[in-house]
């Protein structure tokens, strides 16, 4: 699921986030501030997500210059912020081969008096359309192709759409309540976190329903049966047998792997490799192993991902 390419742009996608909406209201009051990025997956792929700021205001001057870019919200902050994420999103759907789309974009602010003090909170909510990678399941972490980076009091929530459990989650959470929790400052590696989501089992009803109907179909085909004196056997299906990739077929392949590997740097990761080509995952690994053995290519394992390289005087495993 982990994919290369576009390290600087994508990866840095939660720090420029830092920069356009915290920054300024940082800079203007001085005071401490929390982050919170909340990723509520859909159904269908797409992801809300919600960006909120919260800044300590310590007294009335802190309270006038929060006002002051707040009244710039939606005129200036959120336009910069909806350029920022179009842009974001438009580069991770490159990079992953399947399309992305950010939309409806919106903002709001207000000042809440806690136990803990008064906070001015700046909020930006989008839809990221793609954000989650639809196979049997749900896999999300592949859009943050360089990776993500939380600097200390910033945190990022993922929760599953409803209906789905979470399988895995690389790297493993700090909290699990009310959706996977990490807390800054920590850095996370290129297509990470990965998350894994599952539909949840039927209700126990519905099985023991289609249990009843199941057995109720079995009794009636065993009485069909027995009133036959001989039931001739099912013919085996014929599965036809996969012809060998051709000579030169198998040459250009290996040549559109290396030119693929030449437009991306020197290296990519296997399961893009597999998608961008769109070939079977069998026949791409036959034509790895034939260039690996000209050493043509180097084969670096990443985790559960092999990293492919092309093999150069001037590079090899790092």
């Amino acid at each position: 699921m982990k994919r290369a390419g576009l390290p600087g742009a994508a990866g840095l996608l939660l720090l420029c986030i830092f920069l356009i909406v915290v920054a300024p209201a940082a800079g203007q009051t001085g005071s401490r501030e929390m982050t919170t990025y909340s990723l509520q997956i859909q159904e269908d792929g797409s992801a809300v997500w919600t960006v909120e700021f919260r800044t300590l205001l310590a007294g009335a001057a802190d309270e006038t210059a929060f006002g002051n870019y707040t009244r710039d919200l939606r005129s200036v902050h959120l336009p910069e912020f909806q350029a920022l994420m179009e842009r974001s999103a438009s580069q991770a759907g490159v990079a992953t081969g399947r399309p992305m789309h950010a939309r409806d974009f919106t903002s709001d602010s207000a000042i809440q008096t806690v136990p803990t003090g008064t906070y001015g909170v700046v909020r930006y909510t989008f839809t990221w359309d793609g954000f989650a990678e639809k196979d049997e399941g749900l896999e999300v972490g592949d859009a943050f192709v360089g990776g993500l980076y939380l600097t200390r009091d910033h945190t990022l929530i993922i929760r599953p759409p409803a209906g789905y459990t979470v399988r895995q989650a690389d790297p493993a959470p700090d909290r699990a309540q009310d959706g996977l929790v990490w807390y800054g400052m920590r850095s996370f590696g290129p297509g990470e976190p990965e998350v894994l989501l599952a539909r949840e089992g039927l209700p126990i009803t519905v099985i023991a329903a289609a249990a009843a109907a199941g057995a109720i179909i079995l009794l009636a085909v065993l009485f069909l049966l027995r009133r036959k004196k001989e039931v001739p056997p099912l013919p085996e299906p014929a599965i036809p047998d996969t012809p060998p990739l051709p000579e030169v077929d198998a040459r250009n392949l290996e040549d559109r792997i290396l030119l693929l590997l030449e437009g991306s740097g020197g290296e990519m990761y296997q399961s893009e490799m597999t998608q961008r080509l769109g070939m079977p995952k069998s026949t791409v690994s036959a034509a790895l192993a034939v260039l690996h053995e000209k050493k043509a290519i180097i084969k670096v394992k990443k985790g559960r991902e092999n990293l492919i390289r092309l093999s150069r005087e001037d590079t090899g495993p790092r």
